[in-house]
C-alpha cells in the first residue's frame, strides 16, 4: 500500500460523500461502467477511501472509493476478509472512468450484510488494498449495532448476581434473604428463611432451561428449494415456542408452518423468496435461539439469441473476431479458449453493448491460437454457444507484377512489383539463385 494512498484516505467522520446519499447515486446499480483511465504512477494506489458505510435495510448499499494507477486494474471485494464477492445477483461492481471511482454496490441490502469488507485492486505493476466497515440499520433508523450493544449489555446485567439497586449507597441496599440447609430424602437444597405455604423447590425446578439443539443458518435459492426449514430442540418437554421473522412473531398459514414434537420444534418455510431472507427466531419459556437465511436470487432468464457460428476462421498476424448476442445486455457472458478461462489482456480484448452484444477479439493470431472457442452466460449453465477457430498462413497475392525492362550495359535498373499486404515476405532470384542484399546491386 503507498504511502500516499493512506495519507489521503478520509475517515468516515468525513462529510458523506455523495455516492452514499440517495437520490441519482442508485443508477449505479443499473448504469453501465466505463473504464477507469491512467492516473498517477503504474502501480495501482487507492487514493480516497472512508474506513465506514452504512445503508438502510432492503434499500441499495454502497461501498466506493478512487484508485489511480495503469488502468489494466483486477477488482476483488472480500466479505469478512475472506470470501470473495461474486459479481451478479445482488451484486454490481461498477466503474466511472471520469472520476476513476470504483463502486461495490449491494441490492436491498440486508441485516447480514453488515460485515467488515475488503478491497484488492492489481495490475501487472503490483496491488494495493484497503478494508472498511459496512453496517445496516433498519427501516425505523435502529442501528443493529447498538442492538446488539444492548443485548450484550443486558445479558451481563443478567449474569450479574447483584440485584440492580440503582444508585443506592451500600447501606440503604435491602438485605438478601438469609439462606438455610433443608434435608429432605437425602436431597440438599438452599431455600429462604421465611418461605410461604406455595413455596416447594425440587431439583427439576432448580434446573436451567435452555436449548440442546440451535437453529443453523440456512441458504436457499428461490425457485429451487421449495421449502426452509428450521429446528430446534427444547431441554423442557412440551412447551409451547413462539417463532419471530427479526420483530414480528409468525403465524401458521399457507408461507408457514409450525411443528412441535416433545423437545424439537420446527418451522417450515414454504417457497422461500427474496423477501423472506432475514433472522429467525424461536422462544420458548422466554429463552430464545435464532438463525440467519439467506435467499439467493433465482437464476436470471438470459439466453442466447444469436449464436456463435459452428466454424471460424482467421489469417495469421490478423485479428480473429468472435460475436454472439444475449436477450439482455444485463447478461455476464466469460469467454474459455479450451477449457481455460480467459481474461481481457494485450491477447484478448471482450466487449459487451447495451443490445446484448458480445464480442472477443483475438490480435495477432498465430497458429496456436487454433480450437474450440466458448461464450458461456453466467449463472445460465444451459447457455453456452461454442465455435471452432481455424487460423491458416495469409496468402499474399501481387496486386503488381514485375515487367520485362531492357536496358545499356553497365547501366543501373530499378525492378518493381506489389503485394495486397505490407506484412508478405518477398524473396528475390536471380534464375534460380536467390538474391541477398549482399548481392550485386
Amino acid at each position: 500500500m503507498t504511502n500516499e494512498g493512506v495519507q489521503r484516505r478520509r475517515p468516515s467522520q468525513d462529510v458523506r460523500r455523495p455516492s452514499m446519499q440517495d437520490g441519482p447515486v442508485d443508477e449505479k446499480m443499473d448504469k453501465t461502467s466505463t473504464p477507469l483511465k491512467q492516473r498517477g504512477g503504474p502501480a495501482p494506489s487507492i487514493v480516497d477511501v472512508q474506513e465506514k458505510y452504512t445503508a438502510v435495510e432492503d434499500s441499495n448499499g454502497y461501498i466506493d472509493l478512487v484508485v489511480e494507477g495503469a488502468p489494466d486494474f483486477k477488482i476483488k471485494f472480500f466479505k469478512g476478509g475472506i470470501t470473495e464477492i461474486v459479481e451478479g445477483g445482488r451484486y454490481k461492481i461498477h466503474t466511472d472512468g471520469e472520476t476513476n471511482t470504483v463502486t461495490l454496490c449491494i441490492r436491498k441490502t440486508k441485516a447480514n450484510d453488515e460485515s467488515r469488507y475488503k478491497v484488492v485492486v492489481s495490475n501487472a505493476h503490483g496491488e494495493d488494498s484497503a478494508e472498511m466497515d459496512f453496517y445496516v440499520s433498519d427501516a425505523s433508523g435502529m442501528d443493529f449495532r447498538a442492538m446488539l450493544k444492548k443485548k450484550k449489555y443486558a445479558k451481563w446485567k443478567r449474569d450479574n448476581e447483584d440485584p440492580d439497586y440503582g444508585g443506592l449507597k451500600e447501606a440503604e441496599a435491602p438485605p438478601k434473604p438469609t439462606l438455610r440447609k433443608v434435608e429432605r430424602r437425602h436431597t440438599h437444597a438452599l431455600i429462604p428463611l421465611f418461605p410461604t405455604s406455595s413455596t416447594t423447590l425440587t431439583l427439576a425446578e432448580q434446573k436451567q432451561e435452555s436449548w440442546l439443539k440451535f437453529l443453523v443458518d440456512l441458504t436457499v435459492k428461490e425457485g429451487k428449494e421449495k421449502l426452509a426449514k428450521f429446528e430446534g430442540e427444547f431441554s423442557k418437554k412440551d412447551s409451547k415456542p413462539k417463532w419471530f421473522l427479526k420483530k414480528d412473531e409468525l403465524f401458521s398459514g399457507s408461507k408457514y408452518k409450525f411443528k412441535s414434537e416433545g423437545c424439537v420444534h420446527s418451522l417450515v418455510i414454504s417457497k422461500p423468496a427474496l423477501e423472506d431472507m432475514g433472522r429467525y427466531t424461536v422462544e420458548c419459556m422466554g429463552i430464545s435461539t435464532s438463525a440467519i437465511l439467506t435467499v439467493q436470487e433465482p437464476d436470471p432468464d438470459y439466453k442466447f439469441v444469436k449464436l456463435l457460428p459452428k466454424k471460424s476462421g482467421c489469417y495469421t498476424t490478423k485479428e480473429a473476431t468472435l460475436e454472439a448476442q444475449c436477450n439482455s445486455h444485463k447478461a455476464i457472458v466469460h469467454w474459455y479458449f479450451g477449457d481455460t478461462k480467459i481474461e481481457d489482456s494485450d491477447k484478448y480484448v471482450t466487449y459487451k453493448d447495451m443490445t446484448g452484444t458480445v464480442r472477443l477479439t483475438i490480435k495477432n493470431t498465430t497458429k496456436k491460437d487454433k480450437g474450440k472457442y466458448t461464450a458461456k452466460i453466467f449463472r445460465c449453465d444451459k447457455e453456452v454457444t461454442e465455435t471452432i477457430l481455424g487460423v491458416v498462413d495469409q496468402p499474399f497475392k501481387f496486386t503488381k507484377t514485375l515487367k520485362s525492362r531492357t536496358v545499356t550495359e553497365n547501366h543501373k535498373v530499378v525492378l518493381e512489383c506489389e503485394v495486397g499486404e505490407a506484412e508478405a515476405p518477398v524473396e528475390w532470384f536471380y534464375n534460380d539463385k536467390k538474391l541477398t542484399p549482399d548481392s550485386k546491386g
